[in-house]
């Protein structure tokens, strides 16, 4: 996973990865390209769709929810299991860099 560190002075320490999350659904393997950001603490998933729309899902009260646009011909089922493995791939990502997301040492772990 590449990642990509960028530190400014007013805005803090935000956290960037890029990778490639894989899922199955209704028996078919899903592939979704992903940048994540860690934006004031809140995790955000960006990804654009096979028709080029961007998409981007957030974590609010530890839930996933979509933050732009989901389309509405996703079914619900889809959007569930499209969650589940954006914490799938969260929780690697938090174990991985757990310092980073969340301050020096874990001085502002949540």
């Amino acid at each position: 996973m590449e990642l990509l560190f960028s530190f400014a002075k007013n805005i803090g320490n935000m956290f960037q990865a890029k990778g490639e999350i894989k899922f199955e659904y209704l028996g078919t393997e899903k592939k979704v390209k992903y940048i994540f950001w860690n934006l004031a603490g809140t995790p955000v998933f960006v990804f654009d769709d096979k028709l080029g729309r961007s998409h981007q899902f957030q974590k609010v009260f530890g839930k996933w929810e979509a933050r732009c646009n989901v389309q509405p011909d996703w079914r619900p089922d889809f959007v569930e299991v499209l969650c589940e493995a954006f914490e799938l791939e969260f929780q690697v990502i938090y174990a991985r860099h757990r310092n980073v997301l969340y301050g020096i040492n874990g001085v502002n772990d949540r």
